[in-house]
């Protein structure tokens, strides 16, 4: 049986052209994969399944574009990323939810490293789910992948995201990210609205935020505010599937936008749609809160065009 080296030897003396073909075989092989391995901080290695939040399979095609799309927790995320899946059901393109497997499983994100070759190989993939910036995308090659974007006022995001800890987001059933999600509950509920928001939890988006600002400088980039599309979905959908080279007919995209057009008649805290007008952080915190986050948060209000106004 040939030792190591022999291999090595062989692998030296294959032609440019054998080369190729080797690694397009590679490519291939993962392309086909369904799953994918997710390697936590204590080298725990977790294998997924993806085929369950992914649509159209075998759709994609090795060398046509990939697209990334984030869309910023409580900034609207799960409307950006529910539009995207149903376009790409309509056009029948392939979707994958990687963040959505990783809830599932009870993994927190920031913890997992996924493997960054697999998802190169799935060229042609539309990538949603994308709510926080981890540091393990940095191995995705983003700024050679089409990416769009949603923002939402930082303020906004934040209010929205006191209610959503304290009451109304879905807790996972295992894992230690429904440990996560009790503590979180728990401390939400045992503060006032400013304090939470005034709290570490400020600084967490505030991170975020500038992940994504280091998107905004590279190529391929599309953004969105979501005070500017909440309440113009037909235009929006048209939008997006230019964005995503998506063809389908105008009364189509009409279905698909009046489909996802909720806007509550009341308020209701325990909704995960506690309510959709923008300011409402206006609303919620007093003066001082809000001059602390604009503050804060200069550089992404001025970024994005959101004003100071207390």
């Amino acid at each position: 049986m040939p030792d190591s080296r022999d291999r090595k030897a062989r692998k030296r003396d294959l032609t440019p052209e054998q080369r190729e073909k080797r690694q397009a075989r590679r490519r291939e092989k993962r392309h086909a994969s369904p799953e994918v391995r997710f390697i936590l901080d204590n080298n725990t290695r977790v294998p997924v399944d993806l085929r369950p939040y992914s649509l159209n399979w075998d759709a994609a095609r090795i060398g046509d574009p990939s697209y990334y799309v984030i869309g910023l927790a409580k900034g609207g995320s799960t409307l950006m990323h529910e539009l995207v899946r149903a376009l790409c059901e309509a056009a029948g393109r392939t979707y994958i939810d990687v963040p959505a497997a990783l809830f599932d499983q009870g993994v927190e994100p920031a913890r997992a490293v996924l493997d960054p070759d697999w998802l190169r190989s799935r060229d042609g993939s539309v990538f949603g789910g994308f709510r926080w910036l981890h540091p393990w995308m940095d191995n995705l090659a983003l700024h050679e992948r089409r990416k769009i974007v949603m923002v939402r006022d930082p303020r906004d995001i934040l209010t929205s995201l006191y209610f959503s800890h304290a009451y109304s987001h879905v807790v996972p059933e295992t894992g230690r990210l429904a440990d996560t999600f009790d503590e979180q509950r728990t401390q939400a509920r045992a503060q006032s609205i400013d304090d939470y928001v005034a709290g570490p939890v400020s600084l967490r988006v505030f991170r975020n935020y500038c992940h994504l600002l280091a998107l905004t400088r590279m190529p391929d980039f599309r953004s969105y505010r979501y005070e500017d599309v909440i309440f113009e979905k037909r235009q929006w959908i048209r939008d997006l599937a230019a964005d995503l080279d998506i063809k389908c007919p105008e009364d189509r995209l009409d279905a698909i936008a009046d489909a996802h057009d909720r806007q509550p008649e009341a308020e209701d805290a325990s909704n995960h749609v506690r309510q959709v007008a923008p300011g409402d952080h206006v609303r919620k915190l007093k003066p001082e809160t809000i001059d602390l986050l604009n503050r804060r948060f200069a550089p992404v209000l001025a970024e994005f065009g959101y004003g100071t106004a207390s």
